[in-house]
């Protein structure tokens, strides 16, 4: 028989928790969903093996920041050798609108965890500490030297962080550490302004132990405090509608709770005034930005044009097909050396072709003064395995970076943006 309103019994005893058990039993399908996703998480992962910039949008990886010439000076090292990244960084003239411009940049290495310690970055020859403004249109050539710390196989990339945007990434090179044939541990050893050298793996270890362990005491009561109160039945009873925030949280809660508080403020009051007393002669952190680095303008005297205003990539053969025009208004002959999209280089020279294949309809030679246009069909498995060409964003444009070398060895730029129309069937 159904229960009508005047036979209501009052929310006590067997009563309340018969009402609360709806709620009781979405809160336990909620948990055991919960349950159930993670657990299918963990059985069905695998070792990550992707590379950060292929998650990055096509539209922003090939259009902000092009190196090149990048060299890397040794694949195998062990523990506590340095290891140098070196090339060049080109700032895109035709920086997308919706990017940040790199007004606030850092030079820096995207490695997996501490696995490498930056030692020393130069850019242009300049040592650059902290954070920078690079003009757009230039090009700078860096240096970053790091410290192989952990044993092990890794993935480095250069990376220029740029405030707002997020990090623009470099081509990557894995690094193989070995562990120290000596079994020695690894040191960072740095002197202080009072001259005292420390090892900044192991400094005032213990201190930072104790530290964390004055904040975790009052974090720990605080739940098990809470945790040893019947949490699960004053959640439901709170659900369905069977007692008020002010009965749920009592008087003593609220004493514990403040009491926990200040004895939290006590301990980062006492850290504040111990650090002043043991330590008075500190520098803080700086923030400001170092001066400019000088760039090099490498563009001018090569100009390249789309006469068809589009460029076509053919799914089945992972093949992108562009026709170019191109002038030499320099007064020398130019080569074109390679062309960089996306990290993915592809070099003129069939010898050295080793990430792309690029095939040209004619000589890749311009004299001085010569305008002639040229159709390049490049082939890479990178397109689709690296997520170089736009698929599901607003923005089906990439850029490209075309290098140029004169009879005296010196590079000539020139940039390209090409608007990609996808086929399917092969050419």
């Amino acid at each position: 028989m159904f229960r009508t309103a005047s036979t209501r019994q009052p929310a006590t005893g067997g009563g309340a928790l018969r009402r609360a058990s709806s709620p009781a039993r979405r809160i336990l399908r909620l948990v055991t969903v919960a349950a159930l996703v993670c657990v299918a998480g963990l059985t069905g992962a695998t070792p990550a093996f992707a590379h950060g910039e292929d998650k990055q949008p096509p539209n922003l990886r090939t259009r902000t920041v092009h190196f090149y010439d990048m060299q890397f000076s040794n694949a195998d090292v062990k523990v506590g050798d340095t290891f140098t990244m070196r090339g060049s960084m080109y700032m895109s003239q035709q920086w997308p609108d919706g990017v940040v411009n790199p007004d606030v940049t850092q030079l820096t290495v995207v490695a997996p965890g501490p696995t490498v310690l930056v030692k020393d970055r130069k850019i242009a020859g300049q040592f650059i500490s902290q954070s920078m403004r690079l003009e757009r249109g230039q090009s700078y050539p860096f240096e970053i030297t790091v410290q192989a710390r952990r044993a092990g196989t890794w993935h480095l990339h250069p990376m220029v962080a740029v405030h707002g945007a997020g990090g623009l990434i470099g081509p990557g090179q894995e690094l193989r550490i070995a562990e120290d044939p000596t079994g020695a541990p690894f040191t960072n050893e740095v002197t202080l302004r009072n001259g005292e050298t420390v090892d900044l793996e192991t400094y005032n270890r213990s201190e930072s132990l104790v530290w964390h362990l004055l904040y975790l005491i009052p974090a720990l009561l605080f739940m098990v405090y809470w945790f040893s109160k019947p949490l699960m039945p004053r959640l439901i009873a709170l659900v369905g509608g069977e007692r008020t925030p002010d009965e749920l949280v009592t008087k003593r809660d609220v004493k514990v709770s403040v009491l926990l508080s200040v004895v939290v403020l006590a301990i980062t009051a006492a850290s504040m005034v111990y650090s002043f007393v043991k330590w008075p002669d500190t520098l803080p952190l700086q923030v400001q930005n170092t001066a400019t680095p000088q760039g090099q303008v490498l563009t001018g005297t090569v100009s390249t044009t789309l006469p068809e205003t589009r460029s076509t990539y053919w799914e089945a053969t992972d093949t992108l097909e562009v026709a170019l025009r191109i002038r030499n208004s320099g007064p020398t002959p130019i080569d074109l050396s390679y062309l960089e999209i996306g990290n993915l280089v592809f070099d003129a020279k069939p010898e050295t072709q080793t990430e792309g294949v690029l095939a040209a309809d004619g000589p890749l030679t311009f004299a001085a003064g010569e305008e002639r246009d040229i159709r390049l069909r490049l082939t890479a498995l990178g397109f689709h395995d690296n997520a170089v060409i736009p698929g599901s964003e607003v923005t089906s444009v990439i850029g490209g970076l075309l290098v140029f070398t004169d009879p005296n060895g010196a590079r000539v730029l020139s940039e390209l943006n090409m608007p990609v129309f996808k086929e399917l069937a092969a050419p």
